[in-house]
């Protein structure tokens, strides 16, 4: 109480200098702490627009590319779901398929044949062109043939059957019902329509519907082909995903035609996959996969 009766009243001066200071000081500690950069002949006090800074951008930059990683497992979201459920389908088949007799078996084994052969009419009745399909057919069975795509799809399986021995009751080898399930999981007319909407529109509708039927397809065939069926599912992941992520490099060329001829082209492959299975011919189905390709490059020429 005594320091405060002795201490004399501030003057004008005095508490002018010493305002003045304070907000001298708070002015810096703003600038400072939201990082304010002023222009020339503007007051230090004169908020201007906040500079990015390195954080700033690598911020952008990580929420740029974390979008682009949830784009990417958006649109492969269908065939992970595909090749889940050939995985399941196949190990149902398995668990079931010891108290199934060889006789039944085969008569489901033939009736699958007979359906794909009915698919794959079906699905060549698509096509646009008859002239396309035979100069794609023609140039993708000579590329699959030099490049021996069914001898090494069959090496695979065969190396696959060295972990897996053959029991030797009568069942399919592990390499002839990788490459069936392979063939026929991958090159219907759903799996090239529904792999194409999922690339260029992001339309998963058609690999969910697949998903469905494959399910019971893997679960049929598992009981005939084996343990092959079930390894197909890496197959159908690898050759799938990669359609999806190639559609968007073939946009340009990816028109309505050209995606009526490749269903034709793949429904064609079914058809033969179909002759197979109920034993009329033994067609190497694997060498006409580049048909897939050449398909949609033919039809700019037309």
């Amino acid at each position: 109480m005594a320091d405060r009766k002795d201490r004399k009243p501030m003057g004008l001066r005095s508490f002018c200098v010493r305002f003045t200071r304070m907000d001298r000081e708070v002015v810096q500690w703003y600038n400072k702490r939201v990082r304010i950069k002023s222009g020339p002949g503007e007051g230090p006090g004169r908020p201007q627009v906040r500079q990015p800074d390195g954080q700033d951008e690598d911020r952008r930059f990580c929420r740029r590319s974390f979008a682009k990683e949830i784009e990417g497992a958006v649109i492969l979201i269908g065939v992970l779901i595909n090749t889940l459920t050939v995985l399941a389908g196949s190990t149902v088949g398995l668990l079931c398929k010891r108290g199934i007799p060889e006789r039944l078996s085969n008569a489901v084994m033939l009736a699958i044949g007979l359906c794909s052969i009915y698919i794959g009419i079906a699905g060549a009745l698509e096509g646009q062109n008859t002239l396309v399909l035979i100069i794609s057919m023609g140039l993708g069975t000579a590329a699959g043939t030099l490049l021996d795509l069914d001898g090494k799809i069959g090496r695979l399986g065969r190396w696959v059957e060295e972990k897996f021995p053959r029991r030797g009751d009568g069942q399919a080898s592990v390499a002839e019902g990788f490459v069936t399930a392979c063939l026929l999981f991958c090159v219907g007319s759903m799996t090239i329509v529904g792999c194409l909407n999922a690339g260029l529109a992001g339309d998963q509708e058609m690999l969910f519907t697949k998903s469905t039927l494959d399910l019971i397809s893997s679960m049929m065939l598992s009981v005939s082909l084996g343990v092959g069926v079930l390894l197909s599912a890496a197959f159908v992941l690898t050759f799938q995903g990669g359609l999806v992520l190639l559609a968007g490099f073939l946009k340009p060329a990816l028109t309505s035609f050209a995606i009526a001829e490749m269903t034709c082209a793949g429904s064609v492959m079914i058809l033969a996959l179909g002759l197979n299975l109920i034993g009329v011919t033994k067609i190497k189905v694997a060498d006409f996969l580049p048909a897939l390709l050449f398909a949609p490059l033919v039809c700019l020429f037309f």
